[in-house]
Order: structure tokens, then C-alpha cells, then sequence
């Protein structure tokens, strides 16, 4: 008798558990449907309350027609109850749980919104119809300002794509969100050249807003590889691939000489090339990496020298010249341009080049005033022209300098025509004076306090 009634203890107690857990339960789901009526009555009724649903994850929903549409009112413990209507709950859905507010006017521009417990909003206008943001999507669109900043309200819901999702709005702004990373934002020319150069699949999801560039009015973004598109309303859009990019920052982007980029970065023989505002470019190619040359130099280049698929990529940046007042650009060891204010750019190679650096380059002989030449009635000889010498190289292949007072002795006595005719070596320094050996004689300088020059013909 004692087991049987422990027995008959146990049922009753677990009986009466089952019931209190009914109980609470009966309570909760009458607490919703209370609240829910409640709610019901302060808007002030409508058609028949009805359709009542569950919500998944717990609440409850019911509908009722009012205002010519449909109305939804959804309640759970944490948030109550709350109504939502006509486009925006036709895109509603049960996942995004119940509303944690009433559905409400939209800020700064007419429309509705209504926001769910499960990390959604459901924004609508007349011009847009009703959307759905959810993620790093919508939490960058209100740090942005939501409907009453500049991109208005979104005109698809949340998408997937490869690797994230994005969603677009008015203004023709796009959010994009890599997955497991912040979102950033994209707009207007900058945007289509997003979508011209490849879009996520050749430049990835921006790496970077789109912000406000230095120095001058106009845009950039950032993308993962390097790459960087720059906007300005004189220039437009302009995708710069890594290494242009790299080099332009490195020599002050926007707020630096180059201005805003004029060009996309784009294929040349061998590498690629990017023009800027001011006659600047900059030229890649893997084997020279990332230089920049402008104006009258880049124009010779091009126009005379055959770029790059004569001449090659340059291998120094555009520099100031030591001494002359003047600017070069290398083109491996036995080429360069050379400019100055008053002789324009002129090319300097081979023979000549060596000849020149091997008597202290422009701080010594001056600026090119001319390119290479061929020397008039001599067959096999050509001559190049700087501010304080000459040099002539015949068919041998030997570079030889006439210069400084040497230089103003022989062009009285008419130069290469005269009784001197050309060089036959380099001058030599002869202690107290200088002298040079020619076809027709000699021709020398003393320096010093006698400071005079002097020639004499070979018998």
C-alpha cells in the first residue's frame, strides 16, 4: 500500500505540473491576443480582426482591413504590439519577426517605415515601393542618414552576391557589404565606372566610401587590389589600376601637381599609362615599375621618339637637372630627355650621352639645344649642341667635345668649315691652358690671369 499510494503522490504531481505549464502558456498566448485586441481598438477597429498566426520564434499576428488596405498587428513579450499596413506588409515576411514600433512617417522625405525584431526594415515610397534592408547594409545606410540624407530610400531590397550583399537607392548610390566586413558606399559617375571596369568581379567590393578628395573638388573610393577611381567635375571618372594609383598618391593625389586623372589607366606596348590634368602621365611596366613624365618631355616622347614602343618606359621620374635649371627623365642607362625653359626638350643617347656625363653632364656643358644631327657635307658625322659645347661623332663611333673658349675660338673660324675642320680628340688639360687637336691644327686657351686663346695651323 505504501508504493502504490508513492505511486499515486508522483502522478498527481506530475498532472499538476502539466497543467501549471499549460496554464502559463494559455496565459502568454492570451497576453498576445489581448494586446493585440488592445491595439486593435486604439486605432480604432476596422474590418474583422482575423487571420491570426503564430510568429516563428514566438509572438503572434493578426490582420483587419482599414484605410482601403490590410492592416497586421504584431505582438511579442519584449517588444508588444504593433501595427504595419498595405505595400509594407506585402513585404513582410514571418522571418523578420514582429514590429517593434508602430509603422511611421519616413524623415526629410515623404514615405513609411516600419522596423522588425529580427534585424529588418521596410522602407516605402510612392516613387520606390516598399523595400527591405537588413545587415551592414542597413546600419551604413543610417549612419548615411536614411531617408533624410542624400541617398533617399532604397530602390531594391537587400541582394546577395558572390562573397556579401548590396542594395541600391536613389541617387544612384549603391551599399555594398563584403561579408563578415563593414559596408561601404559608391554614387553617381564613380559608380558607373565600377560597373564599366568589372564591377565585384574584377575590382571586388570597395575597400573604402566613397569620400571627398584633398586639395580639389571631386571624389575617390578605394578597391582591395590597389585599384582607385577619382571623379571631378571638369574630369569625370577615372579608374587608376594599383601601381598608377600608388605612384599618384605617392606624389600627392589630388592636392598635388597632377590634379585629377584625365585618362582610365590603360594598355600600352608593354605596360600601361594614365594621363592627368597639366600634360603629366605616369608609365608602368613590370620590368621599370611606376614613373611620371609631362609636358614638352612627354610630348617628345611620344610625338618624336616613338614611346614606348621605340624608346621604351622611362626609368626615373621627371627630376630637376643639377646646375641648368632644367628637368630630365632616364630611359635606362644610355638614354634621356632633357628640357630646359629656353631649349625646349631635347633627346640625348648613346655616344653623346657617355661623352656628356663624362665631363660633368649640364652643370657643364649646358642644355641640349638641339637633338642629334647630321653634320651638313660630312657623310658618316653627326654633332649635338649644348649652351657651352659640342659634341661630334664620326663614323668610328668616338664622341669628341668641342667646348667652352675652345668652342668660341673655332666658331670664328667658321667651325667644322673653316681652316680647323673637326675635332680629332678631346681637348686635354695642359697644366696652365687647354688644347685640342683638329683635322686642319690645333686650337688652345690659357686660363688664369693670361686667360687668352690662341690656334695655329699644321704646316
Amino acid at each position: 500500500m505504501r508504493v502504490g499510494a508513492f505511486r499515486t503522490v508522483k502522478i498527481v504531481a506530475l498532472v499538476a505540473a502539466m497543467m501549471a505549464g499549460g496554464v502559463a502558456t494559455a496565459t502568454a498566448q492570451d497576453q498576445g491576443t489581448a494586446a493585440i485586441q488592445q491595439k486593435y481598438a486604439e486605432l480604432g477597429g476596422g474590418g474583422p480582426l482575423g487571420d491570426w498566426a503564430d510568429l516563428p520564434g514566438g509572438g503572434k499576428v493578426a490582420r483587419f482591413a482599414k484605410w482601403g488596405t490590410t492592416v497586421a498587428i504584431t505582438w511579442t513579450s519584449g517588444w508588444g504590439a504593433h501595427w504595419f499596413s498595405g505595400n509594407i506588409l506585402a513585404k513582410w515576411q514571418p522571418t523578420f519577426g514582429a514590429a517593434v514600433a508602430d509603422q511611421g512617417p519616413t524623415v526629410g522625405r515623404p514615405g513609411a517605415a516600419a522596423g522588425y525584431a529580427n534585424g529588418v526594415s521596410i522602407y516605402y515610397s510612392d516613387s520606390t515601393g516598399a523595400h527591405a534592408l537588413s545587415g551592414p547594409v542597413r546600419q551604413k545606410y543610417w549612419e548615411m542618414g536614411h531617408t533624410a540624407g542624400s541617398f533617399g530610400f532604397p530602390e531594391t531590397d537587400v541582394l546577395p552576391v558572390e562573397g556579401g550583399t548590396f542594395a541600391q537607392f536613389q541617387g544612384m548610390v549603391s551599399i555594398f557589404a563584403k561579408d563578415s566586413a563593414p559596408a561601404h558606399w559608391i554614387s553617381g559617375a564613380l559608380r558607373q565606372k565600377f560597373w564599366d571596369g568589372g564591377s565585384l568581379g574584377v575590382l571586388g567590393f570597395p575597400a573604402s566610401d566613397q569620400v571627398g578628395t584633398p586639395g580639389r573638388s571631386g571624389y575617390m573610393i578605394d578597391f582591395p587590389g590597389g585599384q582607385g577611381i577619382f571623379w571631378s567635375a571638369g574630369t569625370g571618372a577615372a579608374l587608376l589600376d594599383a601601381p598608377a594609383r600608388q605612384k599618384y598618391l605617392e606624389l600627392g593625389g589630388t592636392a598635388g601637381v597632377f590634379g585629377f586623372p584625365i585618362t582610365d589607366t590603360v594598355a600600352v606596348a608593354g605596360g600601361t599609362r594614365t594621363k592627368f590634368q597639366g600634360t603629366v602621365e605616369i608609365l608602368w611596366s613590370e620590368s621599370t615599375g611606376a614613373h611620371w613624365l609631362s609636358g614638352a618631355l612627354a610630348a617628345l616622347y611620344w610625338n618624336s621618339l616613338g614611346g614606348t614602343d621605340k624608346l621604351g618606359f622611362p626609368t626615373s621620374d621627371q627630376l630637376p637637372t643639377s646646375g641648368p635649371n632644367g628637368l630630365y627623365v632616364l630611359f635606362g642607362p644610355s638614354a634621356v630627355i632633357l628640357w630646359g625653359a629656353a631649349t625646349g626638350a631635347q633627346f640625348v643617347h648613346d655616344g653623346f650621352l657617355e661623352r656628356l656625363r663624362a665631363d660633368g653632364d649640364v652643370a657643364a656643358y649646358g642644355l641640349p639645344n638641339t637633338g642629334v644631327l647630321d653634320l651638313s657635307g660630312r657623310e658618316g658625322w653627326a654633332f649635338q649642341q649644348f649652351g657651352s659645347a659640342s659634341i661630334f661623332q664620326g663614323p668610328d663611333g668616338t664622341p669628341l667635345t668641342v667646348g667652352w673658349n675652345i668652342r668660341s675660338t673655332w666658331w670664328q673660324l667658321k667651325g667644322y668649315t673653316g681652316a680647323l675642320g673637326l675635332p680629332v680628340e678631346n681637348q686635354r688639360d695642359l697644366g696652365n691652358r687647354v688644347e685640342q687637336r683638329f683635322e686642319g691644327g690645333l686650337a688652345g686657351c690659357y686660363y688664369g690671369e693670361q686667360n687668352a686663346c690662341y690656334w695655329s695651323p699644321f704646316a
